[in-house]
C-alpha cells in the first residue's frame, strides 16, 4: 500500500500540504476569533455580517487579476509573499489587541487586506498542485487537501471556543499569525517549475498584454464547453442554493426540532464529518468510476440529500441527510478539482481557476442575502425542498455532457 502511495516520496507536495494545512487551521481559529471579537465589542449581528462582506468582496474584485499574476510570475514566490504578509497583518491585529488600540474599522480593513491576499494565493496554489503532482496521484492529493479543510472545520472552531473561554480571544490572533509564517517557511523548500511565457506577449505593451491575458482566461472558460457548463451548474446554481444552509440549519434546529444549540452544533459538524468520509474514500472510488460521472453523482447527491433533509422530522434523519450531503460536497469538489487540473493547460490554470473563484465569491454572499430574506417569508423546510429539487435537476442535466467527455477517454 505504501509503495502505491507515491505522494509519501513527493517532498514538494508534502511541504506544500503541511504548510497549507497549518495555515488553514490558523484561519479556522481566526475566523471564530474575529466574529467573537466583533460581537463582543459591538453586540451587533449586522456588524458581524459586514465583517463577512469585507472578507468576500476582494475575491470577486481581484480574482481575475490574481489569475493573470499567477500565470505570469513565479508561483512559489507568490505563495511565500502572500503568507508572510498575512502573518504580519494578523500579527498587527494581535499587537493592537494587547495595547487596547484595536478598533472595529481596523478589523474590517485587515479582513479586507487578508481576503485580497487570499485572492492572489488561491489561483497560485491551484496551479502549483498539478505542476508538482503526477496525474495518477491527483485524486489522493485533492483528498488530502479536502481532509485537512473539513477536519479544520471541526477542530478549529471547537478549539477556538475552548481557548476563548480559557485565555480570551487575543491568543487566537497570534496563533493564526504564526500559522502563516510557518506555512511560508514550508513553501521555501518546494520546487515549482517556472511557467513558460509567450515572448511575443512579454515584449508587447505591459498593460495591453495584461488585458489580453485577462481576456484569455474568460474566453477559455466560455469556449471550453465542459468548463463553462460546470461553472454554471456547480459555480453558480449549486453554490447559490447551498450557501444559505448556514442560515436554514439553525432555523430548522430551533423551529422544527424545537431543540437547543447542541443540536445545531451537531448538524453543522456532521456535514464536515461527511466531507472527511468522502475524502478518505474518494481515491478508492475514482479507480472504479470516472471523474465526470462522480461529479454528476456528487451534484445530484447534494440535491437529493437536501430534499431528504427538508423532509426530516427528527434529529436522526436530519443528521443522516446532512452526513450524506457532506459526502456529496466532498465528491463534487474533489471531482471538479481533478477535472480542471487534468483538462486545463498549466500555463493558464491560474486565470481559469480565478474565474471560478470570482464566480463562487460572488454567488455565495448573494445566496446568503437572498436566503436570509426568503427565510423570513416562507417555511424553511419548503425553501430547502425547492432548492434541493433544483440542484438535483441541475445534477441530472450534466449526464449528457459527462457521457460525451467520458467517451473522449481523457479522464
Amino acid at each position: 500500500m505504501i509503495k502505491k502511495f507515491n505522494l509519501i516520496n513527493n517532498k514538494d507536495f508534502l511541504f506544500l500540504w503541511l504548510g497549507h494545512s497549518i495555515s488553514i487551521f490558523g484561519d479556522s481559529v481566526y475566523s471564530i476569533a474575529v466574529m467573537w471579537y466583533v460581537m463582543l465589542v459591538t453586540g451587533s449581528t449586522v456588524q458581524m455580517g459586514i465583517s463577512l462582506i469585507f472578507s468576500q468582496v476582494p475575491i470577486v474584485l481581484l480574482s481575475p487579476i490574481a489569475g493573470v499574476i499567477a500565470d505570469r510570475f513565479n508561483r512559489k514566490k507568490i505563495l511565500i509573499i502572500c503568507d508572510i504578509i498575512s502573518g504580519i497583518l494578523i500579527g498587527v491585529v494581535f499587537i493592537l489587541s494587547l495595547s487596547g488600540l484595536l478598533k472595529i474599522w481596523i478589523i474590517y480593513a485587515i479582513s479586507f487586506s487578508i481576503a485580497s491576499i487570499g485572492a492572489f494565493f488561491s489561483p497560485s496554489i491551484n496551479a502549483v498542485i498539478p505542476s508538482i503532482v503526477k496525474k495518477e496521484d491527483l485524486p489522493i492529493a485533492n483528498s488530502m487537501n479536502q481532509l485537512t479543510r473539513f477536519s479544520c472545520g471541526i477542530v478549529g472552531p471547537a478549539l477556538a471556543g475552548v481557548l476563548i473561554a480559557v485565555t480570551g480571544v487575543k491568543i487566537l490572533f497570534i496563533i493564526n499569525s504564526i500559522s502563516f509564517i510557518i506555512s511560508s517557511i514550508f513553501e521555501i523548500f518546494i520546487n515549482v517549475a517556472t511557467v513558460s511565457k509567450d515572448k511575443e506577449k512579454t515584449n508587447n505593451n505591459l498593460i495591453k498584454s495584461f488585458i489580453e491575458d485577462l481576456k484569455e482566461g474568460f474566453i477559455y472558460c466560455i469556449n471550453t464547453k465542459v468548463i463553462f457548463f460546470f461553472m454554471i451548474v456547480a459555480g453558480i446554481i449549486v453554490n447559490f442554493l447551498t450557501a444559505p444552509l448556514d442560515i436554514y440549519i439553525p432555523i430548522y434546529s430551533s423551529k422544527i426540532l424545537k431543540s437547543n444549540s447542541s443540536a445545531y452544533g451537531l448538524l453543522i459538524a456532521i456535514i464536515a464529518v461527511g466531507g472527511i468520509a468522502s475524502s478518505l474514500i474518494s481515491p478508492i472510488i475514482t479507480k472504479k468510476i470516472k471523474h465526470y460521472y462522480l461529479l454528476t453523482i456528487g451534484v445530484a447527491g447534494e440535491g437529493i440529500f437536501m430534499i431528504s433533509f427538508a423532509l426530516s422530522k427528527n434529529l436522526i434523519t436530519a443528521a443522516i441527510s446532512l452526513l450524506l450531503l457532506g459526502c456529496s460536497f466532498g465528491i463534487t469538489n474533489s471531482s471538479l478539482s481533478i477535472i480542471m487540473q487534468t483538462l486545463i493547460p498549466n500555463e493558464i490554470m491560474g486565470r481559469v481557476s480565478s474565474v471560478f473563484g470570482m464566480i463562487a465569491g460572488a454567488t455565495v454572499p448573494l445566496g446568503y442575502f437572498i436566503g436570509g430574506i426568503i427565510s423570513k417569508m416562507y417555511v424553511v423546510t419548503s425553501i430547502v425542498l425547492a432548492s434541493g429539487i433544483i440542484v438535483t435537476i441541475a445534477g441530472i442535466s450534466t449526464i449528457k455532457i459527462t457521457n460525451k467527455e467520458v467517451n473522449k477517454g481523457i479522464i
